[in-house]
Formats: structure tokens, sequence, C-alpha cells
């Protein structure tokens, strides 16, 4: 009997001999071919459930409608500080109508114009008053090329509302207003200017209670300065009780709306290095 010729096998051989091949086949089709991808998805079924396990503690596997409404409280909060900070610029602002002052053109005849007209008040306010007081407001009437008849604008209006605030206080002798360079406020890592500050030197000489006076006039909202230094001392050993006093002070341009500002920049930590044995 020749085992390896198939017609001599009897019928139930044949069979057997059928079945444990097809039986051989599946074994190595389920080895080579179906063995590799059923590990491969064991294993992205693990990764997918340690990765489940982990956003469930951190409490980020919500549903939609869970996110939904974290979406509106964080569009609700993000309002309400731009209410307060619109706010607070309006409070502290020191120009009125800041918007209309960026964007409406100020031509030179526009700040020849103002300047004439505020020397014009604070000399008839001086002969009311009988307060000795620079008229000129530190500022020239002529007005080169180059300059910005807008900024040179705001400057004058920051020299005119420190004079009348010091004459509303009633100062003996208004001795100096000299306007200085704004200063631009940027937001950090942007190089986006929102703020731009006024500052102005002052020297006035009064008692100590116009002093004070100062200070509580700065916080009414009318005229808001910013107190950048000052400098008080006895103005003369024959008058006692006169001070001369020299400040600097600012005011406060808010031009951008919080809205117009980019998102603030994440900050990440410093990687620490790792210690090496």
């Amino acid at each position: 009997m020749n085992l390896l010729d198939v017609k001599t096998w009897s019928e139930r051989q044949q069979i057997l001999a059928v079945i444990l091949l097809t039986g051989g086949l599946i074994m190595g089709l389920w080895r080579f071919v179906m063995y590799p991808g059923n590990k491969e998805r064991l294993a992205l079924e693990n990764r997918i459930s340690s990765q489940r396990s982990r956003l469930a503690q951190q409490g980020l596997l919500t549903d939609e409608a869970t996110l939904r409404q974290r979406l509106r409280r964080e569009e609700e909060y993000r309002d309400m500080l731009l209410d307060e900070w619109r706010e607070t610029a309006e409070r502290l602002g020191g120009f009125p109508n800041q918007r209309d002052l960026v964007e409406a053109p100020v031509s030179t005849i526009d700040f020849k114009v103002e300047l004439y007209n505020a020397r014009s008040d604070l000399e008839r306010a001086s002969r009311e008053l009988g307060i000795r007081l620079p008229y000129d407001l530190g500022m020239e009437e002529a007005v080169s090329s180059n300059e910005d008849a807008r900024k040179l604008m705001l400057q004058l209006r920051t020299a005119r509302k420190m004079a009348d605030l010091l004459l509303g206080l009633n100062v003996q002798k208004l001795g100096r207003i000299e306007p200085l360079e704004p200063v631009a406020h940027a937001v950090k890592d942007a190089g986006l200017d929102y703020i731009e500050e006024y500052p102005v030197r002052v020297e006035f000489f009064g008692s100590l209670e116009n002093v004070y006076a100062l200070f509580a006039a700065m916080l009414d909202k009318e005229h808001v300065f910013f107190l950048k230094n000052m400098r008080v001392e006895s103005a003369s050993l024959d008058t006692p009780g006169l001070l001369r006093v020299n400040a600097n002070l600012g005011l406060l341009l808010f031009f951008k709306d919080p809205a117009e500002l980019p998102p603030a920049q994440t900050v990440r930590a410093p990687r620490t290095a790792t210690p090496r044995f």
C-alpha cells in the first residue's frame, strides 16, 4: 500500500486527510495573518482604555452638552472681564471720548487754534484769581513738518488740564508746566500698543493744604492724574509754610478695545535638566 497514492486510500482516510489539511490551513492562516492584526488590535484597545481612564480622571471625558455648557460659561466670564476693562478704561482714562481722539484727524491748524484759546483762557483766569502762571504751557506755536499734530494736541490738553486743576486748588504761583514725550505701552510679546501715557512736569508754589488737595483731586474722575514722582521742599526761609513742589504726573489714553487685543501667550514652565550620575 502506497501512502502517497491517494487513490489507494479508503473514503474514510480521504475525509480525514481533508479535515486535517483544512485545519492546518486554518491554523497557518491564523498564525501568520490573523495573529499580528489581533495583537495590534489588543494593543490599541489597551491604549484607548488607558487614555479614557486618564481623561476621566482629569474631568475631560464629557459629552457635547457639558462641553457646550462649559463654553458658554467661559464666554460669559470673558464678556464680564471685557466689561470690567472698559469700565476701568473709562474711569482711569484722562481724556473724554478716547476712541474719537485716536480716529479723528487733527491738523496743525487745529492745534494752533486750541493752543491760542488755551493761552487766552489761562491769561483771563490768572487775572481773575490773581495767580501767576506760564501762559505758553511749555509749548511752541511753530510746528515742524515731521511733528505729529495729534500728539501735540494731546500734550496740550494734558498741560491745560493740569493748569486748570492747580488753578482750582488756588495755589499761590504756577512756576512751570512742561509736557514730556508720550510713552507707549504695548502688549507683552505682541508688540501692539494699547495705552499711551502723556506725562507732564509741573512746578508750583503753595501750602501743605494745596499738596493734600492735589492728592485728593487726582482721585476724581474729572481729572485723573497718575503721580510718577514728587519733590516737596520749603520755598523760602523768609516765608514759613510756603512750599515749592516739583512733580511728574501723567494722563492715560486707552485707545484699544480689549476685544481687539491678541490672546495672552501661554507661559511654558522651564525645563529642568535631568541630573546625570
